[in-house]
């Protein structure tokens, strides 16, 4: 996914926000958080892939867009996605998509082969298949570069990582929600390798994480390959080049990319409660006039009142804290609408949801 955003334009260096998101998911609202359940702020692109971390990758996937990413997770072989991208959301950069070990292990091997797809091959008589360019050489090798940088993982692995070969390598880690299973993969200048452990039957593991079982024996199989032979960096990329960036570190660019930030795709006034779809209960055991329920707005101009607008009839009037509104049964609209300093009126954009 992170390969696919740095082909559509971000760079290693661009700024990513990493604070509490929710999304609504079937019916109700789940709230995402990281791992370690620690909030970084504004952390790099090069930062939010190489620690894993779940909200960067959200809003990442909210600007490449699931159905590009989902088409192009298809164009590399992944044959298990068979549902549509308002199936799996966003949750797709999450890992909520079913694949093979096979699968996961040939799409880091086209990132090992700087962006060229090729298909694996179980003996060396086995015709060679077609060879397809998927992505620049440039971003291939920057992946490779975060995915090999200590640095870059310090904040949820450490600095003294299990991940952090002997050998330049590529290192991932992924594991599933209740441990039902984990994995690792890396690349080095000659080998890509993967581990998967797990059980067939989707019961739970005792709390094996990627970087602990899967990371360990990947390290160990990378030992046993790197044993007495001559080994090299990964390759970097002439397309990359070494600049500064605005806050003064230095960081790698494709030649072509300039520094940037990751477009805000809910710029201006807009609501941030309810979530659109959402679905409410009222809790028959507390007296109704104690239910409300909390609707919240994002770029209110300070100091201004806003007007929240219920089923096309004005309900009440809020500062910047937002505006507590009395549940009611039934499918409901909200907006809301302010003023600008200049007088300008601002409205928000209209949301449904329902109270049951």
């Amino acid at each position: 996914m992170y390969a696919l955003a740095l082909s559509k334009g971000l760079s290693a260096a661009t700024k990513i926000k990493d604070a509490p998101f929710s999304a609504v998911v079937g019916n109700g609202v789940h709230r995402f958080h990281n791992y370690s359940n620690v909030y970084y702020g504004d952390v790099t692109l090069r930062e939010a892939l190489g620690n894993s971390l779940n909200i960067p990758a959200l809003k990442v996937i909210n600007f490449t867009g699931v159905s590009d990413y989902l088409s192009f997770l298809k164009r590399l072989g992944f044959s298990h996605l068979d549902k549509d991208a308002q199936y799996y959301r966003e949750g797709l950069a999450l890992g909520n998509a079913e694949v093979s070990l096979l699968e996961l292990t040939r799409a880091y091997l086209m990132l090992a082969n700087m962006g060229v797809l090729k298909d694996v091959r179980v003996s060396p008589s086995q015709p060679k298949g077609e060879e397809i360019r998927v992505l620049p050489e440039s971003v291939a090798s920057l992946i490779g570069n975060i995915l090999s940088d200590p640095n870059a993982r310090r904040l949820e692995f450490g600095e003294d990582s299990i991940l952090n070969f002997p050998v330049q390598t590529a290192v991932k880690t992924g594991t599933s929600t209740g441990y039902r299973d984990a994995w690792a993969m890396g690349y080095s200048s000659e080998f890509v390798a993967g581990v998967w452990m797990g059980n067939l039957s989707y019961r739970p593991t005792d709390e094996v994480t990627g970087a602990l079982g899967p990371a360990l024996l990947l390290r160990s199989v990378f030992g046993e390959l790197n044993k007495g032979r001559d080994t090299a960096p990964l390759f970097l990329s002439p397309d990359l080049e070494v600049r500064r960036t605005s806050e003064g570190t230095t960081e790698l660019f494709a030649v072509d990319v300039r520094e940037k930030p990751l477009p805000d795709l809910r710029e201006g006034f807009f609501l941030l409660t309810p979530e659109e779809g959402v679905s409410l209960a009222i809790d028959p055991r507390v007296p109704k006039e104690f239910q409300r329920y909390l609707f919240r707005a994002e770029g209110c101009p300070k100091g201004a009142k806003m007007t929240w607008i219920v089923d096309g009839k004005e309900a009440g009037e809020s500062g910047e804290e937002g505006f507590y509104w009395p549940l009611s049964r039934g499918e409901h609209t909200v907006s809301a609408k302010t003023s600008a300093l200049d007088g300008t009126e601002l409205q928000t954009g209209e949301r449904t949801f329902f109270v049951r």
